[in-house]
């Protein structure tokens, strides 16, 4: 039997156990750095888009709202501080929304690069494996390495956080709310109704009244977190994500085969097993879709016929309601009907029925 040249040798072999071995305590680490990235830059994302919520609530202009807005702890004298910065009313509405945005993800890429670098220098995870003095065991634990390295190195999660996009959301709602609650506090109705007679109006438009316009608004600051966290997700990939040769798991189980003859033989038999499993349970799906096919088999012929008999009889239909139609005067009837309504007479349905076929049938003759 021709033994096959693996990559891996017995030369080599504590070159790719380092290799591996280095690998795993990668991965370790930027699991580490994963989950405090992920976490930093949430929270710094949050922060900054409640600081942009709570600027975009100014430009509603009302005296009390904003006396409202004003009391809030942090948020106020942030806002103030970084107001001539960030709000451009003259710009274009697309380059505000760009002064906007932008900030953001050099913050967190600030946050996150030094978190990044703290965990990458102080933290120093300890391997989990060690070699021995035997070669087949060694080979075994090698492959096994492997393939944690290549499970845990694929598909990176996005570092995003879905309880910061509720927290968001559900906060400006809450603080909304409090607003309400303040004028029921102090009792001022005359605000309570002018926001009463807001929300029921259709200032906006004739086709979408007020009450739908809010509660829409939560529903667009939601979809906006959740793009822009996304993207702010993607780019704190690169700091965790560890690359893994394809190749890496097939080379080590190449390798634990050739040292451990028995394995190799006995995974052998298994494949051909399954290859003929995999052929017969492919021939039986033909057998079965082959009866299938006989049993509910239909003359060709007679199914156009059916198809073109059906097409026939819907054209014939529709011939016939189209001549109907042209027989009867429709806008005489209509014109009848709305004499009634401008005169306010109330019709007589069985009446006003027996009219409407006797004067369509005298339109037909």
């Amino acid at each position: 039997m021709e033994v096959v040249e693996t990559v891996i040798t017995n030369d080599n072999f504590k070159e790719k156990w380092d290799f591996v071995n280095h690998k795993l305590d990668l991965i370790a680490k930027r699991k580490v750095i994963r989950k405090a990235v992920s976490f930093v830059g949430n929270i710094v994302f949050l922060l900054y888009y409640s600081l942009i919520a709570f600027g975009l609530l100014h430009e509603l202009k009302d005296d009390k709202f904003l006396a409202y807005l004003d009391k809030a702890p942090v948020f106020a004298d942030v806002w103030n501080a970084v107001e001539p910065v960030l709000h451009h009313p003259k710009m274009h509405w697309a380059v505000q929304a760009l002064i906007y945005i932008l900030p953001v993800y050099v913050l967190v890429a600030i946050a996150s690069g030094i978190v990044f670098a703290l965990l990458w220098f102080l933290y120093q995870p300890k391997s989990k494996y060690s070699m021995t003095e035997n070669i087949a065991e060694d080979s075994a634990t090698l492959y096994k390495m492997a393939r944690i390295a290549k499970i845990r190195a694929a598909n990176p999660i996005p570092a995003t956080s879905f309880a910061c996009n509720v927290i968001f959301i559900f906060g400006i709602m809450v603080y909304l709310t409090g607003f309400i609650m303040e004028l029921i506090a102090v009792n001022d109705m005359e605000k309570l109704m002018e926001l009463m007679m807001l929300y029921y109006s259709n200032t906006i438009s004739p086709y979408f009244s007020n009450s739908l316009f809010v509660l829409l608004v939560p529903l667009i600051f939601l979809g906006t977190y959740t793009i822009l966290n996304s993207l702010m997700g993607y780019m704190l990939m690169p700091l965790y994500m560890t690359k893994v040769p394809e190749e890496l798991e097939a080379e080590t189980e190449q390798f634990y085969h050739e040292c451990n003859p028995e394995v190799k033989e006995r995974f052998e038999a298994e494949e051909k097993v399954l290859a003929q499993a995999k052929e017969i349970n492919e021939r039986r799906r033909e057998e079965k879709k082959a009866f299938q096919d006989e049993l509910h088999w239909k003359n060709p012929i007679w199914k156009k016929v059916k198809i073109g008999c059906t097409i026939a009889v819907v054209i014939a239909m529709m011939a016939l309601i189209g001549w109907v139609g042209s027989k009867v005067d429709m806008k005489g009837v209509w014109d009848t009907l709305n004499s009634y309504r401008e005169n306010g007479e109330v019709l007589d349905t069985e009446t006003s029925t027996e009219d409407f076929i006797e004067g369509s049938t005298e339109v037909m003759k």
